[in-house]
């Protein structure tokens, strides 16, 4: 056997190993091609990392410049302040306003009333409440020209009574009464009494009673006295 022939074995391995170095310089410049493409144009559908995209930039304005208008100086005469005189007040004369002097009533609280005891001048004890005096006029006399009046209330029950001095003879000269209750009531400035004339004028001050419970003080005494 010569030395010049070769093996078929060898010459299957060579063809097969120049295949595979001809596909991997394919490869090579198949991918050498994709980044050369990719370099230059970033934005291939192909490319697996393509750059963000790109904003609209928002639209500027720019300012426009306003030209200034410069008004045209006019000559303004300063009016010099003129002295108003001032008026002078004369005095008037004020009449004087007449001061109204209160007069004194006639009749006044007789020194100790009033003041709250015991029902002495009836037997029903403690089944009565009432309110009594004397209208003490002086030498002169004129009782028949006073009245005295009780009005308020007692117990939620509205009072307007009216009694003539010397009505109840019991309690004195010019004596009066006043039935209020069938039992002690107490109460506080609920009922006042006063002296008038026939024509409601008042004689004396309104007086505000206070009353008792307490069948030791069923009968309240108010007498008044005349100081004129």
């Amino acid at each position: 056997m010569g030395t010049g022939t070769k093996r078929p074995g060898r010459s299957i391995i060579d063809k097969i190993f120049n295949c595979l170095t001809t596909l991997v310089l394919l490869a090579i410049l198949l991918i050498g091609g994709l980044f050369a493409a990719i370099y230059f144009n970033p934005r291939l559908p192909f490319n697996p990392f393509p750059p963000p995209t790109d904003r609209p930039d928002s639209t500027a304005i720019s300012p426009t410049h306003t030209p200034e208008v410069t008004l045209p100086a006019f000559w303004t005469q300063t009016v010099e302040p003129t002295h108003t005189p001032t008026p002078t007040l004369l005095p008037t004369n004020t009449p004087p306003v007449a001061s109204l002097v209160p007069t004194a009533l006639p009749y006044s609280l007789l020194p100790g009333t009033p003041a709250l005891t015991q029902n002495f001048l009836n037997d029903l004890g403690c089944d009565w409440m009432g309110v009594a005096g004397q209208v003490l006029v002086g030498e002169e006399g004129g009782t028949l020209d006073i009245w005295v009046k009780m009005g308020g209330q007692l117990e939620g029950n509205p009072i307007d009574l009216t009694s003539l001095p010397g009505s109840a003879p019991g309690y004195g000269e010019g004596g009066y009464e006043f039935v209020l209750s069938d039992k002690p009531i107490a109460s506080e400035n609920l009922l006042w009494i006063q002296l008038i004339d026939p024509s409601e004028y008042p004689m004396s001050e309104k007086v505000y009673l206070t009353t008792s419970d307490s069948c030791e003080e069923n009968l309240l005494l108010v007498s008044w006295v005349n100081t004129q």
